[in-house]
């Protein structure tokens, strides 16, 4: 019975919708606000949300997360297409930049808002399993609980986001290390030479 039961839960991850990624304003006024600016080589599908699509070119864009009231440190609670603010992370806004300078000069505006002596980045590549709102509700979660100081950019590359997909996030991983790679410049061309690399499990691969 107990093996039923597993193999029954582990079908019903593999199953759920875990790439969708819906926009919630009113979240902004119910929790903590963390801003995370995202780099992706992702491509949109046809719901205009990043998905498991390979994109050739780097997207780049600013997401502001919303961190639900009374969360446990450490968590991270996902609804998914049906997200509560009060109960779970959510994206509060994503501003698309229409170009790399538009990109850098709001990356340029954000480090030098911060203290001289916290004007570092903080890069976060997610591992294995992982959809384009994870990784962002990672890193703020990340910044808020461990009281990272300076500027973070999550790096998200086109994993499937499902349990079963292994072999498609290992080659996706080889895909997007030119993606990293242009990221990584941008920031440095931004005038910003320190950046603190952090990656997860199969990230630490790309």
């Amino acid at each position: 019975m107990r093996t039923i039961l597993f193999l029954l839960t582990f079908a019903l991850a593999a199953c759920s919708d875990r790439t969708a990624a819906p926009i919630v304003p009113s979240a902004l006024d119910v929790g903590t606000n963390r801003d995370v600016f995202v780099g992706t080589t992702r491509s949109l599908n046809e719901a205009g949300e990043y998905g498991i699509g390979r994109s050739p070119s780097l997207a780049l864009t600013q997401a502001t997360v919303s961190l639900p009231p009374g969360r446990a440190v450490g968590t991270v609670s996902d609804g998914q297409e049906r997200p509560r603010p009060d109960r779970d992370f959510v994206i509060g806004a994503l501003d698309r930049f229409p170009s790399a300078d538009a990109f850098k000069a709001a990356l340029r505006e954000n480090i030098r808002s911060k203290p001289p002596n916290q004007r570092e980045v903080t890069v976060f590549v997610h591992g294995f399993n992982n959809s384009f709102t994870d990784s962002a509700f990672r890193l703020a979660q990340l910044a808020e609980d461990l009281e990272i100081p300076g500027t973070h950019v999550a790096y998200s590359w086109p994993s499937r986001g499902n349990p079963l997909g292994y072999e498609y996030d290992r080659d996706s991983a080889l895909f997007a290390r030119d993606g990293l790679a242009d990221l990584l410049r941008l920031i440095r061309s931004s005038g910003q030479p320190d950046i603190i690399l952090v990656a997860h499990s199969m990230g630490s691969a790309l």
